[in-house]
């Protein structure tokens, strides 16, 4: 919609206006009955306000009631976000994480919703296969196949209770034009709730009277909320043209003036102010909901909220929980982060999700920039549906790709040991009470509560307590200074006892590249007993041999462990949890294993494959998706000779 166009709905309804401002859900009509106390006289007290800051530089603050007066004195005022400044929009979508949802995705959330009423149980594949390739954005609402002889006949469907949360400009209920765009978008091609309804009602009903019947049923069963003052203004515009064109082409006639008043006093009930965090009024009083519940709940929320001197704080799963609360079917479109229990989303709330049985993804997409090009999502984008109605198994670890499941189902099937259970973490070393016994300053130069860390920054830090040479009674310790990898040495008594510091082990960086699947590891290092590492580092294994930690670091560089690996690697970092479906093959080998980890490494692949049954397709997903890893010395550069040195001194093998 164009300014031009916002323009036309005003005048177009200009006599309606006052209706439309109203706000039902903190002040009271004359249809209200009076107190007890008599204090209610039961005439209309409020408007709406503009909650925003946007029109400070005209006089309008944030807690005025938008009126008629400013209206009509600002023609052209409130307009859609499309036709908003470059830079207004830029700040709306930074401060409130304003992302707006283009029309295919509309459609498409709308579609799974109607797909789970009318019983598909069964989460969309096929969409996110799509979404990996291709994503198909036809504007074709497709209503389900509705049964008379059941609670799935159209005049149940016209009647389910819809609400779109933090509804803008209301795109959900009805899709007057791209809310990206701007594109108008004409009637048999609109994709939302309300106009969906509508398109469900009988033309054979041939009754004036019973049509615009179903018709305000329709409406009455629709709801959104809204913070913002200019665009709940716009949503009940919208969907007050969107029902007098759809009713005027069913009834074959214009609406009159008390037919229109009675849609946008419905309009005005149904589509209320409200900030969806808080579940009050933008002033802070309390909020009277239209009904106390909903058949369904869509939306695209706000992701984050700008938080002065901190990180933004994410808030769509705020939204997500009130929507799981007030209705048994809710589809969301989301960061994606939270799917692989990464992002700045709480832990706990990432595993309340991932465990519950109603949940299942429709679509997600790694690039968030094909979904929203505007928009940068890190992590990807996510469409969840919950369906109370229908039990599945848990998301529990997502996986996007189908070959990608089927591989880690059939390594899983095979397996018994991972190597997020050899996995030690980067804190895993640390210091003890001695050194600061015998080094009482260098308490004052670590960070507070790091008193006993071996922080990625400790050679700088403590450098009279790190060697470059080694000395009777040290051991080594990897690490890294000025970006690059080296070895130093310490008293073996300012280190904890850890269980593979007598061991043989392969270290690597505790972050690695950015969660692309397959992609390159920086290469490992293979360490002996009496070796520890800083908090840069990882470290897997505590095996007995060099010929275990060789065969693990030459396994590191397969095709087959790193695709793996980004079955739940989705960020730079490599923590326990991202092992856990990487099998170990050396410690805990399966018993008829037959690997020649002295082979190239593509042969080792095609071993792999063969022993865990991948299928053809299967085959050709681990070759064309990770990417070739270069073979490296499995003791990195300046490290050898350090590490070599040592070896001799101690009396172990130093690794070839």
């Amino acid at each position: 919609m164009q300014r031009s166009q916002a323009l036309d709905l005003s005048a177009r309804f200009a006599d309606l206006l006052p209706l439309l401002l109203r706000d039902y859900a903190t002040s009271t009509d004359a249809d209200t009955p009076a107190g007890a106390d008599g204090s209610n006289t039961g005439v209309f007290s409020r408007n709406i306000v503009w909650a925003t800051q946007d029109y400070e530089d005209l006089g309008i603050h944030a807690d005025q009631q938008i009126t008629l007066d400013v209206l009509n004195a600002n023609p052209g005022l409130i307009t859609p976000r499309t036709t908003k400044a470059r830079d207004a929009q830029a700040v709306r979508t930074k401060e409130r994480a304003e992302i707006f949802t283009p029309a295919w995705l509309v459609n498409f959330q709308n579609d799974v919703v109607d797909h789970a009423w009318s019983g598909g149980h069964e989460p969309c594949d096929d969409a996110i296969l799509d979404a990996s390739a291709s994503i198909l954005r036809p504007l074709r609402p497709r209503l389900p196949a509705f049964n008379d002889m059941s609670d799935r006949a159209w005049e149940n469907y016209v009647d389910r209770r819809v609400l779109e949360i933090a509804c803008g400009e209301a795109p959900y209920l009805t899709s007057r034009y791209d809310a990206t765009t701007g594109e108008p978008i004409g009637l048999g091609g609109r994709v939302g709730f309300l106009d969906r309804k509508l398109a469900a009602i009988p033309v054979s009903l041939g009754d004036e009277a019973a049509t615009l019947n179903w018709a305000l049923r329709a409406l009455r069963a629709t709801f959104g909320f809204e913070l913002q003052g200019d665009s709940l203004l716009l949503a009940r515009l919208n969907l007050l043209a969107s029902f007098d064109e759809a009713t005027s082409a069913l009834l074959g006639r214009s609406l009159v003036t008390d037919e229109l008043t009675e849609v946008a006093h419905a309009i005005a009930r149904n589509v209320w102010q409200m900030d969806g965090l808080t579940l009050k009024s933008p002033s802070g009083a309390d909020v009277v909901l239209p009904v106390d519940s909903f058949d369904v709940t869509v939306a695209n929320p706000p992701y984050q909220k700008a938080m002065a001197g901190t990180s933004d704080r994410q808030i769509y799963p705020d939204f997500m929980d009130f929507a799981f609360r007030v209705s048994p079917l809710a589809c969301f479109v989301t960061p994606a982060r939270f799917l692989f229990n990464a992002g700045k989303t709480s832990k706990k709330w990432n595993r309340q999700v991932l465990s519950d049985p109603h949940v299942s993804v429709s679509l997600f997409e790694a690039d968030s920039r094909r979904v929203f090009p505007a928009a940068e999502v890190k992590g990807g984008i996510a469409v969840t549906l919950r369906d109370t109605n229908v039990s599945l198994p848990p998301i529990g670890s997502f996986i996007p790709d189908r070959e990608l499941r089927s591989i880690v189902a059939r390594v899983h099937a095979v397996a018994d040991s991972f190597l997020d259970q050899i996995m030690f973490a980067p804190e895993s070393y640390r210091f003890t009470s001695v050194l600061h016994v015998e080094h009482p300053q260098a308490i004052e130069r670590v960070s507070a509560g790091h008193s006993f860390d071996m922080t990625t920054n400790c050679f700088d830090v403590l450098p009279e307590i790190f060697h470059d040479v080694a000395h009777r009674g040290m051991i080594g310790v990897l690490g890294r200074q000025n970006n690059r990898r080296l070895v130093k040495f310490i008293d073996r008594r300012y280190v904890r006892d850890h269980p593979n510091l007598d061991a043989w082990k392969v270290a690597l960086a505790k972050s690695n590249g950015t969660g692309k699947l397959g992609e390159v590891l920086a290469p490992p290092v293979l360490l002996p007993p009496g070796f520890a590492h800083t908090q840069s580092f990882i470290s897997i294994g505590a095996f007995g041999t060099r010929k275990e930690a060789e065969e693990l670091a030459t396994f590191l560089h397969t095709k087959f462990a790193r695709l793996l690996l980004g079955s739940l690697k989705v960020t730079q970092d490599n923590k326990r949890a991202v092992w856990a479906n990487v099998p170990n093959l050396v410690s805990k080998a399966p018993a008829d294993l037959s690997i020649d980890w002295g082979s190239l490494v593509p042969v080792i692949d095609s071993q792999l494959a063969d022993f865990f049954g991948l299928s053809e397709a299967e085959k050709t997903f681990v070759n064309e998706r990770a990417q070739e890893m270069p073979v490296r010395t499995l003791v990195c550069g300046g490290l050898r000779e350090c590490i070599s040195e040592f070896c001799v001194a101690s009396h172990y093998d130093s690794p070839r």
